[in-house]
């Protein structure tokens, strides 16, 4: 079996073992060696062992452990990695202890993350002799580890085939947990970044960001409350809209709120007057849209609210300038009227005497 030699590295963000759930293959491994001697291991493409299962004490106590006998098993190694693209489902190779590997690739979304090994096998029975030669040529304990030998599985070309379509059937259940994980990773990551930027816009600006749930109550609510209303974030979420408005403001904004929300409408441009936490009146400006489910059904909405009290304070106070202006013309004009007639009057008198005094012709 493959050992730490496995670097290669794929260009995928993600490594194996982000993707696939260890614990759950380890154990279905572990069950599948209880039902039928199954030598098998996961291993990323960075030579990291992610789940193993029956490794024969031949290769981790003999064969891997003796610089020189190790170099024999690096081969295989090596033959695996260059051939793992002409899996079909897997490569094969007998290494020079004897032993048979198989290496199946894990491809999730297109990319080689990983191999499926099985191996440590033989296909044919033993040769002792030559066991015995490998044991006095790399100095093990003889008795010890001809009895490893006679530990390792014997398998029939047929059994292999059955157990490599086996594993192209198992390694296609791993790649589809691997590619559910990464969609739900990705769909994490851009619901974070979304989540991200709408807070930095929360943040940046002065409008009042809220949302309110199916029962009209604040669900959410951005700090800049505070500055608009005084109230803070924690005493506003479960409040009506229509807690912190006066009564007949709350009467009169109820009723076309009703209607919005019958016809599931968005919310635009709605003036409506709120008591700030000290007792004045705050004049906001409401836009909003409405949140629907999957079935449409309204759960909801989502909007801003900017504080003109400062604009509306201002047109009211033109406005009062105006009509003070249009009084004053109205006065102005009236006088003049009134000037006018008096003075006609008297004239219209002296005209009539002088008419008088006229000697006739």
């Amino acid at each position: 079996m493959p050992n730490i030699l496995l670097n290669k590295i794929s260009d995928m963000a993600y490594k194996l073992e982000e993707l696939i759930d260890i614990p759950l293959l380890q154990d279905l491994q572990d069950k599948l060696n209880v039902i039928y001697s199954f030598p098998s291991a996961i291993i990323d493409n960075d030579g990291k062992i992610l789940t193993a299962v029956a490794w024969q004490d031949i290769c981790t106590k003999f064969h891997r452990i003796h610089p020189e006998s190790e170099k024999e098993c690096i081969k295989s190694d090596r033959y695996i990695l260059d051939h793992i693209k002409e899996a079909k489902p897997a490569v094969s190779y007998q290494c020079p202890h004897g032993l048979v590997d198989n290496a199946a690739p894990i491809i999730i979304d297109g990319k080689h993350l990983g191999n499926f090994f099985t191996g440590q096998f033989f296909l044919e029975k033993p040769d002792l002799d030559f066991f015995r030669g490998q044991a006095r040529k790399y100095n093990f304990d003889e008795k010890a580890y001809l009895e490893a030998v006679e530990r390792v599985p014997v398998w029939t070309r047929e059994k292999l085939a059955q157990y490599l379509d086996f594993i192209k059937g198992f390694i296609e259940i791993i790649a589809g947990i691997g590619l559910k994980q990464l969609k739900e990773i990705e769909s994490n990551k851009a619901l974070r970044e979304s989540e991200e930027r709408y807070r930095a816009i929360v943040q940046s600006t002065s409008d009042w960001i809220w949302e309110i749930d199916e029962q009209g109550k604040y669900c959410y609510c951005s700090e800049s409350i505070e500055n608009i209303l005084g109230y803070s974030v924690e005493e506003i979420i479960g409040k009506s809209p229509f807690d912190l408005m006066p009564p007949e403001e709350s009467e009169r904004v109820g009723a076309v709120f009703q209607g919005i929300v019958a016809r599931k409408e968005r919310i635009v441009d709605l003036e409506n007057w709120n008591l700030h936490k000290d007792g004045h009146k705050v004049c906001l400006l409401t836009n909003g849209i409405p949140v629907l489910n999957e079935s449409s059904k309204l759960i909801g909405y989502r909007g801003a609210d900017k504080d003109i009290s400062e604009r509306k304070n201002a047109n009211e106070v033109l406005l009062k300038a105006l009509e003070k202006a249009e009084e004053s013309d109205r006065l102005k004009s009236a006088f003049l009227a009134n000037m006018s007639h008096e003075i006609r009057t008297p004239m219209n008198g002296i005209l009539g005497f002088t008419e008088l005094l006229k000697v006739p012709d």
